[in-house]
């Protein structure tokens, strides 16, 4: 439950709110991309499990239109093949600017979590690279990368703003006191989280 007061400039405070309580429910931003679907690939091949095998250095990518600013995790669902001791490197960009690079370390399917924060509204680019191809001719080892598909999405505990609508609401009840620290407190609690409720979609 949640109470607030408020105080003025001579720093009066007034009476503590009634208590307010909610549950949270979380509105959520999601879109999948297929890496077979993606824009650009610089290099590879589409395998019949619908892995897009990167089977030297390079990259694919796609423009991701974001709704809103905040912070977004990118659930990228890869694996690889260990060569000389080392599993492939994904190297993690949005707009060329590096944000992660991860060891895909799992001969199987495994879902590799990328959280990257303060991205603008509007449409980035989101790129996906293999770092470190290695062959040996002897041996025979050959390191790759094997990416089945991205999905980027964000939430947000959207009932803290009904939470916060009720406290405020009740301490302006209150003669003779301003609000102050009540508006800073919502965009703290709300800050990088953007607020949307759009549809999930795949591509």
């Amino acid at each position: 439950s949640y109470q607030v007061s408020a105080f003025d400039a001579a720093g009066n405070t007034s009476a503590q709110s009634a208590s307010a309580s909610a549950t949270t429910q979380a509105t959520q931003y999601s879109v999948t991309v297929e890496a077979e679907n993606m824009q650009t690939k610089s290099v590879g091949y589409v395998l019949p499990d619908g892995f897009w095998n990167l089977n030297s250095n390079g990259y694919i990518s796609h423009p991701i239109t974001f709704p809103a600013n905040g912070n977004y995790t990118f659930d990228i669902v890869a694996r690889g093949t260990r060569a000389s001791g080392t599993w492939p490197n994904m190297r993690v960009s949005v707009d060329n600017v590096v944000k992660s690079n991860v060891s895909v370390n799992s001969s199987t399917e495994k879902t590799f979590p990328v959280t990257v924060t303060n991205i603008t509204a509007g449409q980035h680019i989101l790129k996906l690279e293999f770092t470190n191809d290695y062959y040996n001719k002897r041996t025979k080892e050959d390191r790759n990368l094997y990416i089945d598909k991205m999905t980027v999405k964000s939430s947000i505990a959207s009932s803290m703003l009904s939470i916060l609508a009720f406290a405020i609401a009740d301490t302006m009840s209150v003669a003779g006191i301003k609000l102050t620290a009540i508006i800073s407190a919502a965009v703290e609690l709300l800050a990088g989280a953007p607020d949307v409720g759009l549809p999930t979609q795949s591509v």
